[in-house]
C-alpha cells in the first residue's frame, strides 16, 4: 500500500521526502534540546525555589535570630553591669519588639517556604521553637523593663529555647542541604537522558536520511532508467518495445504514457507510411488504367502530371507533351493533332486560360480528329492549378439517342408512344390557338382479345405490327399515329375545320382494318371503332381532347363496333351518369342493396322442381330494382364482382340450406370472378358456414372463362370439383363453342340459351341445334337444361328430344328469397294436382 502510494506520489513529493524526513528528525532533535533546556532551567528554578530560597530563608532567620539574641543578652548584662545606662537601656528595649516581631513574620514566611519541601513535623517544631523564644525574650525584655536583674534571669529561658531553636534550624538546614543534593543529581540524570536521547535520534535521521534516499532511487531512478532504455529502443525505430510504468500517475508515469503516445504515433506513422506507399501505389495502378483521361497542370499553367488514357483521347505523343510544358504547347500539339478545327491557338488560350485562376469546375465537349465526342471535365484547384478529366462519351451520346427514341417510341410497332403523341399534341395546340384547327381520333381493336385468347400472345403482337403498318398507308405525312397502349392507337390529323374533313380518313381507318389479316397461316378479321374530337370546337386542353375522342370511340363501340363517332356534349353527360352509377354501386355494397331472387329449374319428364338459379337485383333507393344488367359490367370492369360475387356465394347458400327438400341452388361466376385466386376458398367458406351439402351447389360459368388460361383454368375447374359441388356450362351454343371444352373437362351439365330455345317453334335450325346439343350431352352423361321456356309446346318439344331439365317464366319468373318457400309449396302442389288429373 505505501510501496502503491509512493509509486503514485508526484516527483516533486517525492524528492523533498528526504529533506523533508531530515527536517523532521533536526526538528524534533531541537524540540528535545530546547526540552532538555528547558527541564534544566526548570530543575535549576526548582532547586532555588525549593532548595536556595528556603535554605536562604533559614539561614537568614537563623542569623537574625542569633543576632537578636546577642544584642538582646548584651543589652541585659550591660543593664546589670552598668547601673547609670537606663536611659541607653529603655531606648534599646523600645526597639527590641518590633525586632521580635518581624522574626515571627519571617518565622511564618519560613513556614511558608518550608510546605512540602520539608517533613512538617520539623518545620512545625522550628516553628514552636521560634514562637517560644520570642515569648520568653518579649517576657524577659518587659521583665527587664521594671527590674533588669529580675529580666536577667528569664533571659535564661530565652537562652534555652534559643539554644532549641538553633538546634532546629540546623536540623532544618541540614535536611535541606540534603534535599538540594537530591534535586541536583536528578537534574543531571535527566540532562544525560535528554543527551542520549538527542544522540540516538540523530543516529535514526541519518539511517532514515539514507534509506529515504535508497527508496527513491528505486522509485525514480530506476524506473527512468527503464523508460530511457525504452526510448531509445523507440527512437532506434522498434515499435514492438514496451512502455513500463504507464500505469503508475506521477510524472514518471506521464512520461511512460507520453512516450507509449508517441510509440504510437511512430506506429501509426509507420502504418502511414506503408499505406500511403500502398496508395501511390494504387494511385499509379488506377491512373494508368482508368477510362478516363486524366491531367493536373499547375499554377504555373505547366504539365503536371497526365495519364495514358490522356494521351490516347487526345492523340498526343508523350515524349511531347510530358510533365512540365506549359498548357499553350499542350494546345498547339492538340491543333496539331486535328483537334479544334477552324479555332486559333490564340482564341483558345483566350477562352481557356481563365479557368486556371477562377477555381471554377464546369465541363465542355470536344471533337477529336477521329470524329469521336470527348467531354471534358475540369476543376480550379485551392492553389490556382487545374485538374482536367477527358472521358469518351461518343457510344453513351449514340446510347442517349437510342434511349430517347426508346422513350418516345413504342417498342413493339416503332410508332410513337403517348409521351411523344403527347407533346407533338401540345404544339398542335398552340398552332390551333392561331385558328389552325385539327382532329384527334382514338382508335381500339374490335376483337383483338378474342385473337389473344385464341391465337396466343405472340399472334396478337404480330397484329399489332401489321395493324400498325396498314395504318401508315392510309395516313398523310402531317399526320401522327401513335400507339397508346394495348390495342389502342391515337392518330392527329392536323388542318381539320370541320367534322367533314375527320370522316374520309375515319372511313379509310375502318376499311384498312375491315380487309382480313394472315397471320402465319391464320386468317383473322377484327375491325376498328373510332372516336373523334375536332379543335377548338371541343376544347384547346390536350386531356379534354383526348377524353372527348376516347368517350366517343365508347359510343361508337356501344352501337355495334366497326364504326366512327364524333364528339358530342352528351357523351360527357353519359359518362359523368357512368361514374355516378359506379359510386352508387360501390355504396350499396357497403350498405347492403344487393338481393337475391331465385328462378325454379323443373324436371321435364315431371315438372318437379330440381333446383334454382340465384339471380342478383339491385334495389336501388331513387332507381328502384335495377336488373343484372345493368350494373354486372360494370362491377366487372371495375373489379366490385369479386366481392359481389363472393356475398352472393354465401347468402345463396344461407338461403338454399332453409329450403324445404333439397333442391340444388345454381349460382352464376362472372369470368373476373373466376381469375380471382380466392375463388375456391370463398366456395369453401361459404359451404362451411351454411352447412349446405356440396352436392347441392351449381356453380355456372361461360364459355368465356374457358378462353383464359386454359391450364390454370381447368386446376380451377378440378378444385372446385374436389369440394364436391357440381359445375355447369351456362349459355352453351352463344360464343366461341368448341366441342374439346367438353370433352377437357366433364361438366356436370349444360345449359342451353334462351335464343335457340325461343327458335323451337319456328326455326328449324334451333330444333336441329338442340337435338343436337341434346344428344351429344346424353352421350357425355351430361344434364341438359333448356333456358328461357315460356309455353307448353316449348316444353313438349324438349321433351321429345330428351332434355332433362327447363327453366323459364312457364313456371316463374324469379322471384325474391322470402318468397321461395311459397312458391316452391305452390309447384309442388300443382304437380301433385296433374298427378290427381292423370
Amino acid at each position: 500500500m505505501i510501496r502503491r502510494l509512493l509509486h503514485d506520489l508526484p516527483l516533486a513529493r517525492k524528492l523533498l521526502l528526504v529533506p523533508a524526513v531530515t527536517t523532521a528528525l533536526a526538528g524534533i532533535m531541537v524540540a528535545l534540546a530546547v526540552n532538555a533546556v528547558r527541564t534544566d532551567v526548570a530543575a535549576v528554578r526548582a532547586l532555588d525555589r525549593d532548595v536556595f530560597e528556603p535554605l536562604n530563608a533559614a539561614h537568614h532567620l537563623h542569623e537574625g535570630v542569633s543576632l537578636l539574641h546577642a544584642g538582646l543578652t548584651a543589652l541585659l548584662l550591660k543593664g546589670v553591669v552598668e547601673t547609670n545606662a537606663r536611659e541607653e537601656w529603655d531606648a534599646a528595649a523600645a526597639v527590641m519588639p518590633p525586632m521580635l516581631e518581624r522574626t515571627a513574620e519571617e518565622a511564618r514566611a519560613l513556614r511558608v517556604l518550608l510546605r512540602g519541601r520539608v517533613p512538617d513535623a520539623l518545620a512545625a517544631r522550628v516553628e514552636g521553637d521560634l514562637v517560644s523564644y520570642v515569648d520568653a525574650a518579649r517576657s524577659a525584655i518587659d521583665m527587664a523593663t521594671g527590674d533588669i536583674a529580675f529580666g536577667s534571669l528569664l533571659m535564661l529561658k530565652a537562652d534555652s529555647s534559643f539554644v532549641r531553636l538553633r538546634g532546629m534550624l540546623g536540623e532544618l538546614v541540614g535536611n535541606l542541604d540534603e534535599r538540594r543534593h537530591a534535586l541536583v543529581a536528578q537534574a543531571v540524570e535527566d540532562s544525560a537522558a535528554a543527551m542520549r536521547l538527542m544522540i540516538g535520534l540523530a543516529a535514526v535521521s541519518a539511517v532514515l536520511a539514507v534509506l529515504v534516499a535508497s527508496v527513491l532511487g528505486r522509485i525514480i531512478a530506476s524506473p527512468l532508467g527503464r523508460l530511457t532504455t525504452a526510448v531509445r529502443r523507440l527512437a532506434a525505430g522498434d515499435t514492438r518495445t514496451e512502455i513500463p510504468g504507464t500505469e503508475r500517475l506521477d510524472e514518471v508515469g506521464d512520461l511512460a504514457r507520453a512516450a507509449a503516445a508517441s510509440k504510437e504515433t511512430a506506429a501509426a506513422l509507420v502504418r502511414r507510411e506503408a499505406e500511403l506507399a500502398q496508395a501511390n501505389q494504387r494511385f499509379d495502378a488506377a491512373l494508368a488504367n482508368m477510362v478516363h483521361g486524366l491531367c493536373m497542370f499547375a499554377t504555373d499553367e505547366t504539365l503536371v502530371v497526365a495519364n495514358a488514357r490522356f494521351y490516347a483521347l487526345l492523340g498526343l505523343d508523350p515524349g511531347r507533351v510530358c510533365p512540365g510544358t506549359p498548357y499553350r504547347e499542350v494546345l498547339a500539339a492538340r491543333l496539331a493533332a486535328g483537334s479544334f478545327p477552324g479555332r486559333s491557338l490564340q482564341e483558345l488560350l483566350e477562352e481557356r486560360l481563365p479557368r486556371f485562376h477562377s477555381g471554377d469546375t464546369g465541363s465542355f465537349l470536344e471533337e477529336v480528329a477521329d470524329g469521336r465526342t470527348i467531354v471534358a471535365t475540369y476543376r480550379g484547384t485551392a492553389v490556382g492549378g487545374l485538374v482536367i478529366a477527358y472521358e469518351d462519351v461518343t457510344e453513351r451520346r449514340e446510347a442517349e439517342a437510342r434511349i430517347a427514341h426508346i422513350a418516345h417510341h413504342d417498342a413493339l410497332t416503332g410508332l410513337p408512344n403517348r409521351v411523344l403523341f403527347r407533346e407533338r399534341l401540345d404544339e398542335t395546340l398552340v398552332r390551333a390557338r392561331r385558328d389552325e384547327g385539327f382532329a384527334v381520333l382514338c382508335l381500339d381493336l374490335d376483337r383483338f382479345k378474342d385473337i389473344n385468347d385464341t391465337l396466343g400472345h405472340p399472334a396478337g403482337d404480330a397484329l399489332l405490327r401489321v395493324v400498325a403498318e396498314r395504318l401508315k398507308t392510309v395516313l398523310r405525312e402531317t399526320d401522327t399515329l401513335a400507339r397508346l397502349g394495348g390495342d389502342e392507337f391515337a392518330i392527329l390529323q392536323p388542318n381539320v375545320d370541320q367534322p367533314g374533313d375527320a370522316s374520309p380518313l375515319a372511313r379509310r381507318l375502318v376499311e384498312a382494318l375491315s380487309a382480313p389479316f394472315d397471320l402465319g397461316g391464320h386468317q383473322v378479321v377484327i375491325g376498328t371503332s373510332v372516336g373523334i374530337a375536332l379543335a377548338p370546337t371541343d376544347g384547346l386542353d390536350a386531356d379534354l381532347l383526348l377524353k372527348a375522342a376516347d368517350m366517343a370511340l365508347y359510343r361508337a363501340k356501344a352501337e355495334g363496333r366497326g364504326r366512327w363517332c364524333f364528339f358530342e356534349p352528351e357523351m360527357d353527360a353519359r359518362m359523368r351518369e357512368r361514374r355516378l352509377l359506379e359510386l352508387d354501386l360501390r355504396r350499396a355494397l357497403v350498405v347492403g342493396e344487393f338481393e337475391l331472387h331465385y328462378q325454379p329449374i323443373v324436371a321435364v319428364a315431371s315438372r318437379r322442381v330440381s333446383g334454382l338459379e340465384a339471380l342478383l337485383r339491385w334495389r336501388h333507393p331513387e332507381r328502384g330494382l335495377v336488373p343484372p344488367d345493368a350494373f354486372i359490367p360494370l362491377a366487372e370492369e371495375i373489379g366490385l364482382i369479386v366481392p359481389l360475387g363472393e356475398w352472393v356465394l354465401a347468402q345463396a347458400c344461407r338461403d338454399a340450406a332453409g329450403w324445404l327438400g333439397t333442391p340444388k341452388v345454381a349460382v352464376n361466376l362472372s369470368p373476373v370472378q373466376f381469375a380471382s385466386r380466392g375463388l375456391v376458398d370463398a366456395v369453401a367458406t361459404a359451404l362451411e358456414l351454411s352447412g349446405l351439402d356440396p352436392a347441392r351447389l351449381e356453380l355456372e360459368i361461360t364459355e368465356t372463362v374457358m378462353l383464359q388460361d386454359t391450364q390454370a383454368t381447368l386446376a380451377t375447374l378440378h378444385r372446385l370439383k374436389a369440394l364436391g359441388v357440381r359445375i355447369a356450362m351456362d349459355d352453351f351454343g352463344t360464343g366461341y363453342s368448341s366441342l374439346s371444352y367438353l370433352q377437357r373437362f366433364p361438366f356436370d351439365k349444360v345449359k342451353i340459351d334462351r335464343s335457340f330455345t325461343s327458335g323451337l317453334e319456328q326455326s328449324p335450325r334451333s330444333n336441329a341445334i338442340v337435338g343436337a346439343v341434346t344428344d351429344l350431352c346424353l352421350g357425355l352423361d351430361m344434364t341438359i337444361t333448356a333456358e328461357g321456356v315460356e309455353t307448353e309446346e316449348q316444353l313438349q318439344e324438349l321433351r321429345r328430344k330428351g332434355c332433362g331439365e327447363a327453366q323459364g317464366y312457364l313456371f316463374s319468373k324469379p322471384q325474391p328469397a322470402a318468397e321461395i318457400p311459397m312458391l316452391l309449396a305452390r309447384l309442388a302442389a300443382e304437380v301433385q294436382a296433374d298427378l290427381v288429373t292423370d
